[in-house]
């Protein structure tokens, strides 16, 4: 689930998800793909309408607190167990993470640290500094915790 394709950040979430799909060699599904607003209601009647369908994922991967929130609201709301048979992975391993149950697998995203960066940029723009880089990319961490169910080795 994603959010509309207004912000870049959406943009590039939603292109790293399907590169990825398909350099692991699965079948990208479009009815998967969801954009589900920016609302809480629009959210979760996204999350249900993915979880309801006849043959629903067994992994979502959700671009924000509201899409996780929504998904794990659904998932309750309609007897479908994480990770047993849905598994979870968020970005941004915020606030709300702790309070989740199974505890939530995610990408932490330094928030801190985008925003000294950007700060960087805006203030050397300002100073028309000619040598300022336009694109920097942040590193990210993951965190695996329990939404995520563990696949069987192959022996």
């Amino acid at each position: 689930m994603h959010s509309p394709p207004d912000y870049h950040v959406s943009v590039d979430r939603l292109e790293g998800y399907k590169n990825c799909i398909v350099d692991h060699g699965l079948p990208l599904r479009n009815e998967w793909v969801i954009d589900s607003g920016y609302t809480v209601e629009s959210a979760y009647q996204a999350a249900k309408r993915l979880l309801l369908t006849p043959n629903r994922p067994t992994a979502v991967v959700a671009t924000d607190d509201l899409k996780v929130m929504s998904i794990y609201k659904a998932a309750a709301d309609n007897g479908i167990s994480i990770p047993e048979e849905l598994s979870i992975v968020g970005y941004s391993n915020s606030n709300i993470s702790p309070f989740l149950t199974p505890a939530l697998t995610s990408i932490r995203i330094p928030v801190n640290r985008l925003g000294e960066e950007g700060t960087e940029l805006l203030f050397s723009k300002i100073r028309q500094n000619k040598k300022t880089i336009a694109r920097t990319i942040i590193p990210t961490e993951r965190i695996i915790q329990e939404s995520v169910a563990k696949i069987p080795s192959r022996a």
